[in-house]
């Protein structure tokens, strides 16, 4: 390992659950000696995240990393990055270990719902000027004076636009805290079929609904609950959409395969919902995600937008082809395994709001 002693990042050679060699730079970051590291079992001198990269690489990753874990070791508390690769013997892997001290995807996930609330900031100040010019009419009429039965209409109007107010506030907050992922395998061709049921309950017998899932898919690690959500809202934009048919179809996309650097996340999932309906104008698409932004009557212009807010937790991609006149098709690519997810600390947390 003479050429590899002069790297920045420590490596060790794991074969067989035990460490068989190590560079110095390995024992600095591991604050051992090379004669307590070189022998011993991989979980007596590491966290359980680097048993688990060595394996994803056996398993047949062509690399794999775990990000970010926390490593305590005489009195020096710290964060781990452990890259995995084939070693060059089978059954050997190639461990490399080093501080992780870049801030970068929990800036730019931090940086990222910035975005989203800017958006959101405008889209609620257009949301919240309607209620409030209602309270502010009843109210210079409350004190201009008025019959009993005048006072009761305008207070409750007032406790109406008031509520009306609070929703799109509770809205916008649930939007902008961070709400980990409860992670789980899931089914996503049993949940199209409850999504699908629901959608066809909601939208009675005029609307045909063809589902064709491949029996094949492998279960995903994902939120079943912010999956749904999505899928619902993808679901309710085609069949209010669509003039007499949605189309639901998934399939084990090989040519749509999500590359992460960090690990091996399996094969891609695609799922399209498609409606027959007029399609999307091209001067819309570049709309559609906005939060508020909609064209329906009665829509609060969210629903696309906290379905592509869930997509993106899980690492996926949503597509949208707008197919002016043939109706749109909304394709959905998920990974078969979620990467590991930084950390998102809230920079306001336990501040006290200026008053």
């Amino acid at each position: 390992m003479s050429l590899i002693e002069h790297l920045l990042d420590g490596v060790l050679l794991v074969e067989n659950g035990r460490v068989v060699q190590a560079t110095t730079r390995a024992a600095e970051v591991l604050s051992l000696s090379m004669r307590a590291i070189e022998g011993a079992e991989l979980g007596e001198i590491l966290p359980a995240e680097a048993g688990e990269v060595v394996a994803r690489v056996l398993a047949g990753a062509a690399s794999c990393r775990a990000r970010r874990v926390r490593w305590e070791r005489l009195g020096i508390d710290g964060r781990l990055s452990i890259s995995g690769t084939p070693g060059p013997q089978p059954q050997q892997v190639v461990l490399a270990l080093g501080p992780d001290v870049d801030p970068e995807p929990a800036s730019l996930d931090f940086q990222r719902r910035l975005t989203w609330l800017n958006s959101l900031a405008a889209g609620m100040a257009h949301e919240i000027r309607n209620p409030l010019s209602g309270i502010r009419g009843a109210a210079q009429l409350l004190r201009r004076g008025s019959t009993p039965a005048d006072f009761d209409e305008l207070t409750g109007l007032i406790i109406q636009e008031a509520d009306r107010i609070h929703v799109q506030v509770e809205r916008l907050m649930s939007f902008c805290r961070p709400r980990p992922l409860s992670v789980k395998p899931v089914d996503l061709n049993a949940l199209v079929r409850e999504e699908v049921a629901a959608a066809r309950a909601r939208s009675g017998e005029g609307l045909h609904f063809e589902v064709d899932l491949d029996p094949s898919l492998p279960a995903i690690e994902g939120d079943p609950e912010r999956l749904g959500e999505a899928l619902g809202n993808l679901l309710r934009n085609a069949c209010e959409a669509a003039r007499s048919r949605v189309l639901v179809r998934t399939r084990v996309d090989p040519a749509g395969r999500l590359v992460d650097p960090d690990v091996d996340r399996g094969p891609t999932l695609r799922l399209d919902v498609e409606d027959d309906g007029e399609g999307i104008p091209l001067d819309r698409v570049g709309q559609l995600f906005v939060p508020f932004a909609t064209t329906k009557v009665d829509g609060t212009g969210l629903g696309l937008f906290v379905a592509r807010l869930s997509i993106d937790e899980h690492r996926g991609l949503l597509q949208v082809d707008p197919r002016p006149g043939q109706g749109a098709r909304f394709t959905v690519l998920l990974s078969q395994r979620l990467p590991a997810l930084p950390e998102v600390e809230d920079p306001w947390a336990g501040r006290v709001p200026a008053t």
